[in-house]
């Protein structure tokens, strides 16, 4: 959850698990709650995804404003046709549709967002028409708005498509996914 009154810490959706606020022009916090609201400390993987979350917000939504108009128009575009795109799903309501920073914080932290994104097909990519999924257009969009290259090149001279490379730098669904599975099945073991 991203705010800019500290003081009210519970606006917007969803439930309060943590949040980002900045004081004044440069400076900004993170909190991320270790309870849920039944007292019982949160698991290890909704900690991690919840700061990630956080962290999001901090170093990329915090940006987007920064970012040049048509990016921010496309950035919105992205965000109003994954919306209307989702309506009557069991996305309708949450968190990740709320608005367009949580959209971009939760298509970087939640494992579950990122694979619904994955599986839509976004047929719009600006000029070029081609087909791919909303999580490809996605990082296209992180690409341009931070001004990345086109390739990176690793300590071993191979060189990686920058999109690759943000899917698996980003991409928390496969690191998630085995820490959740352990803490429930701990949990049912308890």
């Amino acid at each position: 959850q991203h705010i800019s009154d500290p003081l009210n810490p519970f606006q917007g959706t969803g439930s309060y698990r943590g949040l980002f606020y900045t004081l004044g022009g440069r400076t900004g916090k993170v909190e991320v709650l270790t309870k849920n609201a039944n007292g019982q400390t949160v698991s290890q993987g909704a900690f991690v995804q919840t700061l990630i979350h956080e962290l999001v917000h901090n170093n990329v939504t915090s940006k987007l404003k920064h970012a040049p108009a048509a990016l921010q128009n496309e950035a919105h575009d992205l965000y109003n046709w994954v919306l209307q795109n989702s309506e009557g799903t069991a996305w309708t309501g949450k968190n990740a549709l709320s608005n367009v920073e949580e959209f971009f914080s939760e298509a970087m932290s939640d494992p579950q967002f990122q694979k619904y994104l994955s599986g839509l097909d976004y047929g719009r990519s600006g000029m070029q028409h081609r087909r791919r999924s909303v999580l490809n257009a996605f990082f296209d969009l992180l690409k341009r708005i931070f001004k990345l290259p086109d390739f990176i090149t690793t300590a071993t001279g191979q060189k990686i498509d920058i999109i690759t490379a943000l899917e698996q730098a980003f991409s928390t669904a496969s690191a998630l996914e085995p820490v959740q599975r352990q803490a429930m099945m701990q949990a049912a073991a308890a």
